[in-house]
């Protein structure tokens, strides 16, 4: 926040998912709160969404906290598409807005932005979602909603990227031969980051080539 000023925006994943998203929607029991559910994908990211005048995006499995001047704008249209990932969706937006992916102490596995390009082009990706579409429920300034939300396909996620080193490792050397990578410590942690549309940009060239975090 002090690197990046008043001015600017930043972004984390405030995922709340149960083991999978199919095992988080089927729960009838389950209630989304963006005021109390909390993230499940590390403490970072549970901190961050408590602090003051952070926004949280409705999702019941991939909501997005944001902080900052764009923080509205990022996250109050999450569902509007009908997609996870989609370009109503804060991911989506920051495609739009050509922002920073950074990766901390971590490599290019578990990286959601790659479903964004499967969002943009579902008709590249048949099978990545269940058919059928899964009710839920998300709490909305104190009421109750019910949505229906399409949830990804387990069988078809099984081998994705962040599951395999072979994958991972073929993705991280194409995004650095094409130059696109910046990397530095950020404590002891070897960290970088990239541009969302120039990332956006290599997974469609590697799409073209037959490659995907599914199979290369």
């Amino acid at each position: 926040m002090d690197v990046i000023g008043p001015k600017g925006t930043l972004v984390f994943p405030t995922f709340s998912i149960d083991k999978t998203m199919e095992n988080t929607l089927n729960n009838k029991k389950y209630i989304f709160n963006p005021n109390t559910t909390p993230s499940t994908v590390g403490k970072i990211t549970e901190v961050f969404r408590t602090l003051p005048d952070v926004k949280r995006s409705l999702h019941p499995t991939h909501s997005v906290a944001a902080l900052g001047p764009l923080a509205e704008e990022l996250t109050n249209t999450h569902l509007d598409d009908g997609t996870n990932f989609g370009r109503s969706s804060p991911l989506g937006k920051l495609y739009t807005l050509n922002g920073k992916i950074i990766g901390l102490g971590t490599n290019f596995g578990p990286v959601t932005f790659y479903h964004v390009y499967e969002d943009f082009y579902p008709k590249r990706f048949p099978g990545v979602y269940n058919k059928s579409p899964v009710k839920s429920k998300i709490m909305n300034e104190g009421k109750s909603h019910k949505i229906k939300i399409y949830c990804h396909d387990s069988i078809y996620h099984k081998h994705r990227i962040d599951k395999s080193p072979e994958i991972e490792s073929y993705f991280s050397r194409f995004f650095q031969s094409e130059n696109i990578v910046n990397m530095d410590f950020i404590g002891k942690s070897l960290s970088w980051w990239i541009n969302a549309k120039k990332m956006f940009e290599c997974v469609n060239k590697l799409y073209y080539k037959g490659k995907t975090i599914y199979n290369i």
